[in-house]
């Protein structure tokens, strides 16, 4: 109607066309979701290399629904471990990796690429596979595609230079663009936002002893500190007592309108101010206090790379993860948030900001 002015439907017309359109949307719907998702026969998924490597991904498989692969058959490579391993009976077993090949009775094939024992005939075999109408990947590969974080647990310094992804040189469109859509969107809010602002912040001021913001230290790129701004909803100094501790589910010291303010996310609605002021992203890693940042970085390999983008106000982790009160929930997070670093896009960013906002909308902030 815009593009043909000329033609023009009475307003009968067009509540047929919006209660067809609907009907035919939710049955095409459920008919994609029936015939294309849920009786779509997995790919049978043979996997090749280190036994607790391969018992971790078969479980980590296990737990994804419509996930398209099924593993049936395994060659494990370190033998000794081989009968201590925990993998379901039902799998084929094979001793050697050309002994896999040659039985064949699978689509697709994924080796683990840090194990290393693999000769040139068995490389030279693997690589034929491909070109015999199956597919061949690397397991850490395949797995980050299929759950969208990096698997620590299976990956090694050499795996993350030699991934495509951190090859050449950083897309300077790409971080240009996403600046100035930083700077441009948080005036908009910031000037949108402005009666909202004060609204909560009557509330907080109403509802417990204290100021109305919570300002802290934490970490931005390259480590350097700033001043990250939020609404305060826990009592004034919470930390007094116990020192730096994760925040918990149903943590005492969080204000009635900061449980309220957390659940619907706007605790966070003061750092459009940090993201005005360079200091952070709307999308990237959630910035860390140094404290944690240390701690962290003494159990989790690499965990130092998630300084080399901006923090942001949402990310790949905050969509994908509940709140991580402690370093094993911190460990999932900083996989999602590799998985970020390894593949930040325009696209990337915008699927995270309409997944944080169905978050927001359904109430499931923490």
């Amino acid at each position: 109607f815009f593009f043909l002015p000329k033609y023009v439907f009475g307003r009968k017309v067009l509540l047929i066309h919006l209660l067809v359109v609907s009907v035919s949307m939710v049955l095409w719907r459920l008919l994609f979701a029936e015939a294309l998702i849920r009786r779509a026969k997995p790919k049978r998924l043979a996997v090749v290399g280190n036994g607790q490597i391969i018992s971790s991904f078969i479980e980590d498989l296990s737990r994804i629904p419509n996930s398209g692969f099924s593993v049936n058959s395994v060659c494990i490579s370190n033998s000794s471990a081989a009968a201590t391993c925990s993998l379901p009976a039902s799998l084929t077993r094979h001793a050697s990796v050309l002994d896999l090949l040659e039985f064949s009775d699978f689509d697709v094939l994924a080796f683990d690429s840090t194990n290393g024992f693999f000769s040139d005939s068995e490389i030279r075999s693997i690589l034929q596979v491909k070109y015999r109408g199956k597919a061949v990947y690397d397991l850490s590969t395949l797995y980050k595609n299929v759950t969208g974080k990096v698997p620590i647990s299976y990956i090694d310094g050499r795996w993350l230079l030699n991934s495509d992804s951190l090859q050449g040189e950083v897309n300077l469109p790409y971080v240009r663009a996403k600046k100035v859509f930083d700077v441009v969107l948080s005036s908009l809010l910031l000037v949108f936002c402005a009666p909202l602002i004060v609204v909560i912040a009557i509330a907080i001021k109403l509802d417990s002893k204290g100021s109305i913001f919570f300002v802290q230290e934490r970490l931005g790129i390259q480590r350097s500190p700033f001043n990250c701004v939020k609404f305060r909803t826990m009592v004034e100094d919470a930390e007094s007592k116990s020192g730096p501790i994760w925040s918990k589910e149903n943590d005492p010291r969080i204000t009635r309108i900061g449980r309220l303010l957390r659940k619907i996310r706007l605790d966070e609605l003061p750092q459009l101010w940090n993201i005005l002021k360079g200091d952070m992203s709307f999308v990237g890693p959630r910035p860390i206090r140094d404290h944690f940042a240390n701690k962290l970085a003494e159990t989790i390999p690499f965990y130092g790379l998630r300084f080399a983008v901006k923090p942001g106000l949402s990310g790949w982790a905050q969509v994908n993860h509940d709140y991580a009160g402690s370093e094993e929930g911190q460990l999932e997070k900083f996989q999602y948030e590799l998985f970020y670093i390894q593949n930040m896009s325009l696209f990337l960013d915008l699927l995270t900001v309409f997944k944080t906002a169905h978050k927001v909308f359904r109430g499931e902030g923490k």
